[in-house]
Parts: C-alpha cells; sequence; structure tokens
C-alpha cells in the first residue's frame, strides 16, 4: 500500500486532469485498502470503468437535452414488441442501432395513440446511448423553423446544422399540407440528408398518402423518392394506449375509505 503523500500526489493530479470519477474510486480504494483486496488488474479496472461511466453517462445526458424529445423515459420495453402490427424482428434489429450507420430511413404509421411516438422515442434513445446526435421535431415545428430561417437569409446554416444530426425525428407528418416554399425547404434538407444520415417520419396516414400533401408534384416525387427508397417500415395496427389506460382507470375499484363518484348518480 502507498503512503498518503504517494497517494495524494496522484489522488491531486488526477482532479487535476479533471478526471474526477477516477480520482474518486481511486480515494475509495486507498482508504479501503486492506478491506477490498482487489488484485492490481482489478484495481486498474474499476479505475478505467469508473471514469468511463460517468463521461458515457454525461454525454448522454448532453445529447438527451439537445435532442429535443418531450418525454426523455422511453425503453425498448415488451408493449413495444407485442404490439398489434409491428414487425418484431424488424424493431429489433432496430434497437440495435446498424441501421443509423448505414444512414437509412425509417418509417412508422399508425393510428392515434397506438405507440408510434413512443416507439421513435424508445429508438432515439437507443441511438444516443450510442453517442449518436438526434433530434426530434413535430412537423408543423419544423416546417416553421425552416420557414423563420429562410425569411432572415439562414437557410442554408440551418440545414447544414441539420444535415450533421445522426437521427432527425419528425413526428405528426400529414397533419397539415405543404405549400411551395415548404416543400422547397423539405427537399432542401432531405437532400441533404440523403445517403448520409438517417431520417424517422411518423405519420397516422399510410404511406401511399403522403403523395397528396405536397402542393407541387415534382417535390412530392424527389421527396418521397428519397425517403421511401429502401425504408424500413414499422406500421401500429392497435388501439390507442391512452384510449387503453382511461378504460383501466375507469374499471378500477375505488380506494377503501373514498366514495365512487358513479355511485352517487
Amino acid at each position: 500500500m502507498m503512503n498518503e503523500f504517494d497517494f495524494m500526489q496522484r489522488y491531486q493530479g488526477l482532479k487535476d486532469m479533471r478526471f474526477s470519477a477516477m480520482a474518486s474510486e481511486f480515494k475509495e480504494q486507498y482508504e479501503n485498502w486492506e478491506e477490498h483486496n482487489y488484485s492490481s488488474e482489478e484495481r486498474i479496472f474499476r479505475l478505467i470503468d469508473a471514469e468511463t461511466e460517468v463521461r458515457r453517462n454525461k454525454k448522454f445526458n448532453r445529447l438527451l437535452k439537445a435532442s429535443g424529445l418531450r418525454y426523455r423515459n422511453a425503453s425498448m420495453n415488451s408493449e413495444l414488441f407485442e404490439a398489434e402490427g409491428v414487425d418484431r424482428s424488424l424493431l429489433e434489429k432496430l434497437s440495435e442501432g446498424s441501421w443509423l450507420e448505414r444512414a437509412e430511413n425509417l418509417l412508422i404509421t399508425g393510428k392515434t395513440g397506438a405507440g408510434k411516438s413512443y416507439c421513435a422515442r424508445a429508438l432515439a434513445v437507443a441511438a444516443m446511448s450510442k453517442s449518436k446526435k438526434v433530434r426530434y421535431f413535430k412537423a408543423s415545428e419544423l416546417l416553421r423553423i425552416l420557414l423563420n430561417a429562410e425569411a432572415k437569409m439562414e437557410l442554408i446554416d440551418e440545414i447544414n446544422s441539420l444535415s450533421k444530426v445522426d437521427l432527425l425525428i419528425v413526428d405528426d407528418f400529414g397533419l397539415m399540407r405543404l405549400d411551395i416554399e415548404m416543400c422547397r425547404n423539405l427537399f432542401d434538407l432531405i437532400d441533404v440528408r440523403d445517403g448520409r444520415k438517417s431520417n424517422l417520419f411518423i405519420s397516422q396516414f399510410p404511406v401511399c398518402d403522403w403523395y397528396e400533401l405536397f402542393k407541387d408534384n415534382t417535390f412530392a416525387d424527389a421527396c418521397l423518392d428519397r425517403l421511401t427508397g429502401g425504408a424500413h417500415r414499422l406500421e401500429f395496427l392497435g388501439e390507442s394506449y391512452r384510449k387503453k389506460k382511461n378504460e383501466k382507470r375507469k374499471n378500477e375499484p375505488a380506494k377503501a375509505g373514498k366514495t365512487n363518484r358513479s355511485e352517487l348518480r
């Protein structure tokens, strides 16, 4: 066991280099040296693992904050894999993240509240855990941002910024029709990302109906060709999760000591 002077020199050195987690683990080992009885190899591994975990968590939190995800607690749970109509084998492959390395697109469609957005968020969280940059937008929000950037003569800068994102998620696509300016801006964004980064579009409407959303047929062809060509597709056919939860609450017995309102009618 090293003496206190040697320990303090190395402990302070780690702190000065901002290896705070490694310094904390080093201090814990020193103060409990005989109790732990670690081998030299184990001590080194624990130092490295402590710093790696903290830095990985900090990076994930930075990516999460920058992503714009509204609800951050999402995971690839059993409910997703059991959702009606969902291709389970495809969902499992998507969760592994290799589609992002190949810059492939994903289109998720289905009924309102069936789990489309939750699935996208779960895939986003999985991507960020692998240090991928993610941005999430409602379609109306993204189109508004692009229009505002165009008005300020900053459209190229905005598109260049979004072109670097590993996964761009566009939710509620199809709730508004696209005029000429929106068509052009969306095309410019999709085109610059085509074959370089992945896009994930979510819609209540089947992909075959997306063509009608574009005011200009040429832009419709160009955008959808880039989005749908070789894209993965997930379709959620089940009932709304919100509806199921509400029905479950209604069917639950009233808590002891409280009067059920329905009994008063």
